[in-house]
């Protein structure tokens, strides 16, 4: 395990104060997220490729700021064509 990943996992694991959770939100959010605009209003975006991330900021969403924030699962493909330089 890298020691990202490590880092990672202690910070979901640790219990934090209500202030301190916004303060960890806060920095996920200023490194991870990005805020849309369309037609129908404005949203937040937020995306981890680690699972355990993805899932404390959806508590801590929950938690601090009682919202239903909607969740959503991608995978990512890699496409080969016909050579290893063109990869998608």
């Amino acid at each position: 395990m890298s020691f990202t990943s490590e880092v990672k996992n202690q910070i979901c694991k640790d219990e934090v104060d209500a202030n301190a959770s916004k303060a960890q939100l806060c920095a996920l959010f200023q490194i991870r997220a990005s805020l849309h605009m369309n037609w129908q209003g404005m949203y937040l975006s937020f995306q981890s490729e680690n699972a355990t991330i993805a899932k404390h900021v959806f508590q801590l969403l929950k938690q601090n700021y009682h919202v239903d924030p909607r969740l959503a699962v991608l995978k990512k493909m890699q496409l080969i064509l016909h050579s290893k330089d063109w990869q998608i």
